[in-house]
This record gives C-alpha cells, structure tokens and sequence, in this order.
C-alpha cells in the first residue's frame, strides 16, 4: 500500500483510539522517512534538450557540463576559454570542438543517468547543430572568396 494510505489507517485508529499520540507520532514518522528513502531513490535525469540548447549556445563557458554535474569538464571548458586570448585564442578553438563532440555523443549525466526528454526533439537538435555548421562554414568560405576576389596587391612601383 502506498504511504499516504498507510498515513490515512494511521489517522483513523488514533481518531478511533486504538492508538495513542504518541504511536501515532512514531509511526508517521516511520511512514516518513521510508518515502524520503524512496524518492531518494529514484533516479533524476537531466534533460537533454536543455543540455544541447546550453551547449550550443554557452558550450565555450561549460555551461552544460556545469548542469549535468561534470564540475570538472566545466571547470576546464571556462578556464579554456578564459584565457585562450594569451595563446591566441587556440584553447577556444579546441574547447568548439570538445563541445561539438559533447553535442554529438553525450548520453547520460554525472551520476550515469541517462538523459530525458523527448528523444526526436534531442535528435532535431543534434541534426540541426549539423546544419548550422555547415551552412556556418559556407557562409565564411563564400566571404572569403570575396575578400580574396577583391584584393589588390600594391607594390612599390604603384606607389610613384
């Protein structure tokens, strides 16, 4: 039987005096700590759609790692990229990929659950992050082709 059941006998015999006060007392607070017990227990996931939606658009901070409970991934992730402007900006570029790779291929949280939500919308996500890229990427090669296209080179004859 369900605890709030257990808790409802428990009422009517302390109503009907088969119980005293202090029986009663004892035993909802057996009832009570049995069910923290049990919704201990049970398992949290985080959900997946919130951690792609975090890493695609703070993953450079470690912000979705931060949610999932890899403390130590975010930790690295945000000192990365706090201080990548001293090495030119290399750990930034690394910590896009180690992002991407997250977006892809992580499944389950810190404690090993396995991540919730609705699963086609975690795969519409992960599908659409591929998109991005890849229109992001040929947005910058067609710019550059332009830039390139229209640079001129000046040399020292020109100049006189």
């Amino acid at each position: 039987m369900s605890d709030l059941v257990d808790l409802q006998k428990l009422r009517e015999m302390r109503d009907n005096g088969r119980i005293s006060v202090e029986e009663f007392d004892k035993d909802a607070e057996i009832l009570y700590q049995k069910s923290m017990r049990e919704a201990g227990d049970r398992k949290v996931s985080k959900n997946g759609a919130v951690y792609i939606l975090l890493a695609g658009f703070l993953g450079v901070t470690g912000i979705h790692n931060f949610y999932a409970g890899y403390w130590g991934r975010g930790l690295i992730q945000l000192g990365l990229s706090l201080l990548s402007w001293l090495f030119l900006f290399l750990p930034l570029i690394f910590v896009v990929f180690w992002v991407l790779g997250e977006i892809f291929f992580q499944n389950k949280d810190a404690a090993g659950n396995r991540f919730g939500g609705n699963r086609s919308l975690i795969a519409g996500l992960r599908i659409g992050t591929v998109l991005w890229i890849a229109y992001t990427a040929y947005v910058t090669w067609q710019n550059n082709e332009f830039i390139w296209q229209d640079t001129v080179v000046v040399t020292g004859e020109d100049m006189a």
